[in-house]
């Protein structure tokens, strides 16, 4: 092969390692916008669920009653919410639509209910809403209230990852990923 076939052949893989990288960056920055776009739409849900939700005092009966199994909706933006997680040690408030959802801005309730038990509620991935998950620790308080202000206070009792749902007989369980493939959940125990 000549120096001039060597130097083009050089110059055409620099050219298209650089097309590459700057493509990669192009779809990284993507990511990341559409990340703070789901973010940013979660607390506006979030601002309108306070507003539509009552609010009762830590210790008002209301708020702490048997609540309804199936668990009430109201629809925000043409979504159909339950409630939603308060994670008070993360500084946290996260939206929980009735199903699962394809976004990652917003916690989706997969099975059980507080009133009979067995607790599911998924996030997306590592960097959806579920993001945090591995910063809760044992012995703090996870709350989930419902579309009537009802509060279900849970202590976490357990971290870890599951294989089958046959392996968590927990009250909660907040999990990341999809339901067949379960990479991380915690455990919670009504208190």
């Amino acid at each position: 092969m000549s120096k001039i076939r060597k130097r083009r052949t050089v110059s055409i893989l620099l050219i298209a390692g650089i097309a590459l990288l700057v493509a990669a960056a192009a779809v990284y920055c993507l990511y990341i916008w559409n990340g703070y776009k789901a973010g940013d739409h979660a607390e506006k849900v979030m601002e309108k669920m306070q507003e539509i939700i009552p609010q009762f005092d830590e210790n008002d009966e209301a708020a702490t009653g048997l609540g309804e199994d199936p668990l009430p909706m109201i629809s925000i933006d043409g979504v159909s919410f339950v409630g939603y997680l308060d994670i008070p040690s993360q500084n946290l408030k996260l939206p929980v639509v009735g199903a699962e959802s394809n976004g990652k801005e917003f916690a989706f309730h997969d099975s059980g209910s507080p009133v009979k038990g067995h607790f599911w509620i998924g996030g997306r991935d590592v960097d959806g809403i579920f993001g945090s998950l591995s910063k809760i620790k044992p012995g703090e308080t996870i709350r989930f209230i419902d579309v009537n202000g009802v509060r279900y206070s849970y202590l976490v009792t357990g971290m870890g990852s599951i294989k089958s749902r046959a392996e968590a007989k927990h009250d909660l369980v907040l999990y990341r990923g999809l339901s067949r493939n379960i990479s991380m959940a915690v455990f919670g125990t009504m208190q």
